[in-house]
């Protein structure tokens, strides 16, 4: 197999000379050990812009290098980096958007104790500081970065104690191991993948990541047979029931979903687009066509439940473009006799079968889904935070769905308020901080969201002027849905007028 050179990205201030020389020095050291390096005092030209520099830096490189001196820790916990060289700094957001997993703190300090970062304190750090323990630091520097442990862990050995039990194994005992970890501890075998993921993704090696997917591919179909065969006969008539069973059928893919997810979060242009996975959820091997609805239909549930997590990461990691490009897709769906655009399939999108075909009852059980796939928070952080980037996502399909209506003709239709949403607004009843921060991270790139009406040739007036009918019908929509109806104003109410006033 070819090698594959990892490539970081060294985010440094400029405090002196002599520490702009030692930052060249220490990357000139990596390149002559195999790690790439990308450097502004090698790549960045005059008339080159400095932020969009760091933010291509940080993105693409498989980890990012940060030189921890005083003046840096303190600039990045005050958030400085907005101009000039100050862009190179590595800021707390940045770090939360990007994965934390992703940044290695270098300490360079004369002080003591050192200090990191407030977004890194907690992470295992190198420290370079001194010159008589450079060498052995920058050596487990270079084998985090070529991921080559100095220490590795020995194999699980076999229960020398299994030859006393003389009772014949259960059905239980008998199912395969991902499966027993899906239905008793799915967290960790997900986590597992998840790791794997992101292990791979740190070398781009593209050969190991399709030998993981088909790896999960086979245990998740195997995973997902056993649980209809499990309920297909005894499946109850009572939502109450039937719901904690549909949760636990959709965690059988959460291997295959942690690894996509992974991908996306990379933001790696070969890893990030994870639309080749709705093939594998949608037509898993084997699926028997007859039988109860929500079982045949269940393939439905499953892409309800990726398209929300993948929109929820695309947006916490800035990549609304990825959203939109698989929500916008063409797809295939098993109950419908051509393809249509992925946000028009009502189920797909909060009206799937097995979550009581309502999407109340969807949005509530997607958006509470951290509470059984703990799994999440290494993604996300906490449950608060993937509810944010959810109702960012749902906000922005709201937007999407509106400009769809423009570039469609109906304009007529929509100012007589006779048009029927197909994408819900339950992120209406989330908290109010949940709400406020979800359009504080929704309108954090203004350009993308202007894009989707300009990319279709629509003019700013046009979107300007028709929005308070839109709003009026998402009100009535709201109204209708909830029985103690909607009062007050929808969250993106304003969001046209102050997309088009920053571009003013």
């Amino acid at each position: 197999m070819e090698e594959i050179n990892p490539l970081v990205f060294i985010s440094y201030s400029h405090d002196t000379p002599n520490h702009k020389k030692w930052v060249a020095d220490l990357a000139t050291k990596l390149l002559g050990n195999g790690v790439d390096v990308m450097l502004d005092q090698w790549d960045l030209g005059y008339g080159d812009d400095v932020p969009k520099f760091m933010e291509k830096g940080v993105t693409e490189a498989n980890r990012v290098l940060m030189i921890c001196t005083e003046s840096y820790v303190h600039k990045a916990n005050d958030g400085q980096g907005g101009v000039g060289y100050e862009a190179m700094i590595v800021t707390g957001e940045i770090v939360r958007n990007l994965g934390t997993s992703k940044f290695i703190p270098i300490i360079k300090q004369d002080s003591v104790p050192s200090e990191l970062p407030t977004s890194v304190s907690t992470r295992l750090y190198i420290n370079l500081s001194k010159e008589k323990d450079f060498d052995v630091e920058f050596v487990k520097l270079l084998r985090e970065l070529h991921q080559a442990p100095a220490v590795i862990k020995p194999p699980l050995g076999a229960n020398p104690f299994r030859a006393e039990n003389n009772s014949a194994p259960s059905e239980v005992a008998t199912k395969s191991i991902i499966e027993s970890s899906v239905e008793l501890d799915f967290n960790s075998a997900t986590v597992k993948f998840y790791e794997n993921a992101r292990n791979i993704l740190a070398s781009s090696d593209f050969v190991e990541w399709r030998k993981l997917i088909y790896t999960a591919r086979v245990k998740v179909n195997e995973a997902i047979l056993a649980w209809r065969n499990e309920h297909e006969q005894t499946l109850p008539n009572d939502w109450q029931q039937i719901l904690p069973i549909a949760v636990s059928g959709a965690a059988t893919y959460s291997p295959l979903i942690a690894i996509a997810l992974a991908g996306v979060e990379s933001g790696q242009t070969k890893f990030n687009n994870q639309r080749a996975i709705l093939d594998d959820i949608l037509y898993p091997a084997n699926w028997n066509k007859g039988g109860r609805t929500i079982l045949v239909e269940f393939p439905t549930t499953l892409a309800f439940v990726y398209q929300g997590l993948h929109g929820a990461v695309c947006f916490a990691t800035d990549q609304l473009d990825i959203a939109f490009n698989l929500v916008s897709a063409s797809i295939e769906f098993p109950d419908f006799r051509e393809s249509t655009s992925f946000w028009r399939h009502h189920g797909a999108m909060g009206w799937p079968d097995a979550f009581e075909r309502k999407c109340t009852t969807a949005w509530s059980t997607l958006s509470n889904i951290t509470t059984q796939w703990s799994w999440l928070n290494t993604i996300f952080g906490d449950a608060n935070e993937f509810k944010v980037s959810l109702c960012a996502y749902y906000i922005a399909l709201n937007l999407y769905e509106y400009i769809d209506t423009l570039a469609s003709g109906n304009i007529d239709v929509l100012s007589k308020g006779e048009l029927r949403i197909e994408i819900p607004l339950c992120f209406e009843f989330e908290d109010r901080d949940i709400k406020r921060k979800a359009y504080g991270l929704l309108t954090k790139n203004p350009e993308a969201l202007i894009n989707l009406w300009r990319s279709r040739n629509i003019d700013d007036e046009v979107v300007e002027k028709h929005w308070d009918s839109w709003m009026k019908i998402c009100n009535a929509w709201l109204g209708n849905v909830y029985q103690f109806g909607f009062h007050g104003e929808v969250t993106h109410k304003k969001l046209i007028n102050e997309l088009l006033s920053k571009q003013a």
